[in-house]
C-alpha cells in the first residue's frame, strides 16, 4: 500500500467518522469486557497454580465414617519408614468462627523451626525469627479487620472448652499474598491447637514429598492398602479442581460470547441497511474511473482493518489498566476471594487474546465486504443513476 492509498483510507474514515465512532466505541467497550474476564481469570488461575507448585506432593488425611477427622500424630514417623517418601510434616490449621462479628478466620499453626512450613513467614517485615504464644501474624484483610472493630491490635479467641486466648498481633502479610492468605492468621502452633481443640498428639493433616515423581503412583496405592482409613489428595488432584474452578467462574465468558454474537448479529444488519446514496456514489466513482472489484475490496478491507485494529488496541490497553492498576473493581466479585479483593498479578495469556480478536474481526470484517461486494458487482452507470 502506497502513501496516496493509505492517505486516501484515512480520508474515507474521516468521512464516515460518525458511522466508526459509534461502533468504534460499541467494540471497545465490549472487548474491554471479554478481555478483562480473561485477564482476571488467567491472573488468579496462574498464581493458583504456582503456589500449588511449591506446595507438598500428597496431602493425607484421616477418614471415619466417611468424615475427615483429625490425624494421629506417629503417622509421621510412619509415613517416613515408607521408601520413596523423602519428607513428612504435620501441618495444624483450621475454620475459627468469631460469633460476635461472624468473622471466618483462617488459623494457621506453624512451627518457625520447620523449613517447609517457615515459607509462610517470608512475607513477613522485620525478619521475624521468633513467634511467641501469645502472638500472632495476620493477613492485611485481618488488619484491617482490626483496626476498623477498634480491636487494637490483639484479638481474644476461644477454645470449645469457652477458655478465652488473647493474641497480639505483631506483623502483616503482604499484600500480594492476598490469593493464599485472605483471611489468614499465623500463630505459635501449639497455640493453633488449643484454638482449634486439637490434641497434642493429633493434627489435621499430614503432608509428604515424593522425591522421585515416578514413584507417585506406587506409594499411593501403597498407602491405601497399608491405612484402610486414609484419605490422599494429590498435588495433580488439587490442580484440576483449580483449574475446574475457574473454568465454571469464567462460564460468564461464555455468556458473553453468546450476547456477542447477537452483538455482531445486529452490526451486520446495521452494515446491510446502511447501504445508503453515500456509499453507493462512492463505490460506483471508484469503479467508474477504473478501480477493479478485487481493489475496491481491498480498500474496504484496509479501512475496516484499521478502526477493527485500533478498537482491539483501546480495549486490551483499558483493560489491562482496569485489572492490574485498579484490581477490577466489581467485576472481581466474580472470582472473589473471602472478603476482600485477592492481588492480581499481571499475566496475560495471548492466545485467548488472539481468539477474541479473530472472534471480533471476522463478523466485523465480512459486515462491510459483502454489502461493498454487492455495490461492486454492480454496473456503475446503475449505481450512479
Amino acid at each position: 500500500m502506497n502513501k496516496a492509498t493509505f492517505r486516501f483510507i484515512i480520508l474515507l474514515i474521516i468521512k464516515h467518522k460518525s458511522k466508526h465512532i459509534s461502533i468504534f466505541i460499541i467494540s471497545t467497550l465490549f472487548l474491554t469486557l471479554l478481555s478483562s474476564i480473561l485477564f482476571i481469570s488467567s491472573s488468579l488461575k496462574s498464581d493458583e497454580l504456582k503456589i500449588i507448585d511449591e506446595q507438598f506432593d500428597f496431602v493425607i488425611q484421616k477418614e471415619y465414617g466417611g468424615n475427615i477427622v483429625n490425624t494421629p500424630i506417629s503417622w509421621v514417623d510412619q509415613l517416613l519408614d515408607i521408601d520413596g517418601i523423602g519428607e513428612s510434616v504435620a501441618r495444624v490449621y483450621g475454620r475459627y468462627v468469631d460469633k460476635v462479628s461472624s468473622k471466618v478466620f483462617l488459623i494457621i499453626g506453624v512451627d518457625i523451626y520447620e523449613k517447609s512450613i517457615s515459607k509462610y513467614l517470608e512475607q513477613i517485615p522485620n525478619n521475624m525469627v521468633e513467634l511467641n504464644t501469645n502472638e500472632m501474624v495476620v493477613s492485611p484483610n485481618i488488619a484491617t479487620f482490626l483496626k476498623h472493630n477498634y480491636y487494637n491490635n490483639t484479638f481474644t479467641f476461644y477454645t470449645p472448652t469457652n477458655q478465652p486466648i488473647e493474641l497480639k498481633n505483631i506483623a502483616t502479610l503482604s499484600k500480594s499474598t492476598n490469593i493464599l492468605s485472605a483471611n489468614m492468621i499465623i500463630v505459635d502452633i501449639d497455640t493453633a491447637r488449643t484454638i482449634l481443640g486439637i490434641s497434642k498428639l493429633e493434627s489435621t493433616d499430614i503432608v509428604i514429598n515424593i522425591p522421585n515423581q515416578l514413584e507417585q503412583d506406587f506409594i499411593k496405592n501403597l498407602l491405601i492398602l497399608n491405612y484402610n482409613s486414609i484419605n490422599i489428595i494429590t498435588k495433580d488432584d488439587i490442580k484440576k479442581s483449580i483449574i475446574g474452578f475457574y473454568n465454571l467462574k469464567s462460564g460468564i465468558f461464555i455468556i458473553l460470547l453468546l450476547i456477542s454474537i447477537f452483538t455482531f448479529a445486529l452490526i451486520l444488519f446495521q452494515r446491510y441497511s446502511m447501504i445508503n446514496s453515500s456509499d453507493k456514489i462512492e463505490i460506483g466513482i471508484l469503479r467508474s474511473v477504473g478501480w477493479s472489484i478485487q481493489e475496491v475490496m481491498v480498500l474496504k478491507l484496509f479501512e475496516s482493518l484499521i478502526v477493527a485494529t485500533f478498537a482491539m488496541m483501546s480495549a486490551f490497553l483499558l483493560s489491562y489498566f482496569y485489572v492490574f492498576y485498579l484490581n477490577a473493581p466489581l467485576l472481581i466479585q466474580i472470582f472473589k476471594f473471602g472478603a476482600n479483593n485477592p492481588f492480581l498479578t499481571p499475566t496475560i495469556n495471548i492466545s485467548e487474546l488472539v481468539s477474541i480478536g479473530i472472534f471480533f474481526i471476522i463478523p466485523y470484517i465480512l459486515s462491510i465486504l459483502i454489502p461493498t461486494y454487492k455495490l461492486s458487482i454492480i454496473e456503475p452507470s446503475e449505481v450512479l443513476r
